[in-house]
C-alpha cells in the first residue's frame, strides 16, 4: 500500500488484537511477516500457559454463572471465548444494531441465543424472568432489581491476550462485593433514596 511505498518498510494491515485467540493469529501473522515465527510460537506457548492457569482459577468462581448481555454491533469473541473456557454461559445476547448492519458480534452466531431486533421495552422482564448472575448492558439500569451484578459491557478492552481474563476477574470482584441487603438493608436504602 501506500505507507509501504512512501516508507520503504513492512505495515500490517491488521487491527491491535483482543483476547487470546486473535492475539495469538496477529502474532503469527507478524512472525511470519519478519521471518520470525519460532520467537512468535515460543511467546505464544508461554502467553497460552499463563492464560490456561488464569482459566483454571476462574472456573471455581465463575463456572455455572449465567449471564445476560446487550452490546452494540461489534465483535465480542474475545469475551464469549473466555466465558465459554470458564464455564459460563451467555444464557441471551440482545444487540442494539442502530446502522442496520450485519450482525457482527461473533464469528459463531448458532452456539449463542442472539437478538437482533430486540424489544427493549421487554429487558426487565427477561432479565427477571431468565435470571442471570451477571448482566452486561450497554445502557445504564436505573436500579438492580435481582439477585445479579450488574456491569457494563466492555467495548473498549485492553488488548491482548489476557483481555477476556481481565474481564472475568472483575466479575468475581463484583460477586464478592454484592450486597443484597441483608444486615446493611442497603438495597431498600437505595430503592428509597434513588433519584
Amino acid at each position: 500500500g501506500w505507507l509501504t511505498k512512501k516508507y520503504n518498510c513492512k505495515f500490517m494491515d491488521e487491527p491491535v488484537p483482543v483476547g487470546f485467540h486473535a492475539t495469538k493469529r496477529w502474532l503469527l501473522k507478524i512472525g511470519e511477516m519478519f521471518s520470525c515465527k519460532e520467537k512468535a510460537e515460543a511467546v505464544i506457548a508461554c502467553q497460552e500457559k499463563v492464560y490456561l492457569e488464569k482459566i483454571e482459577e476462574l472456573k471455581p468462581l465463575l463456572a455455572g454463572k449465567r449471564i445476560f448481555m446487550s452490546t452494540i454491533n461489534t465483535n465480542v469473541d474475545w469475551l464469549l471465548e473466555t466465558a465459554d473456557a470458564i464455564g459460563m454461559k451467555f444464557i441471551k445476547i440482545v444487540v442494539s444494531n442502530y446502522l442496520h448492519q450485519d450482525i457482527k458480534i461473533t464469528d459463531h452466531p448458532e452456539k449463542y441465543s442472539i437478538d437482533e431486533e430486540y424489544d427493549w421495552t421487554k429487558i426487565r422482564k427477561d432479565i427477571r424472568n431468565l435470571r442471570p448472575d451477571i448482566v452486561l448492558s450497554t445502557y445504564a439500569e436505573q436500579e438492580n432489581e435481582g439477585d445479579y451484578i450488574l456491569d457494563s459491557t466492555p467495548l473498549t478492552p485492553v488488548v491482548g491476550f489476557l483481555s477476556g481474563i481481565r474481564v472475568a476477574e472483575r466479575w468475581v470482584t463484583l460477586l464478592k462485593h454484592c450486597k443484597k441487603g441483608e444486615w446493611m438493608n442497603d438495597r431498600e436504602l437505595f430503592k428509597k433514596y434513588y433519584a
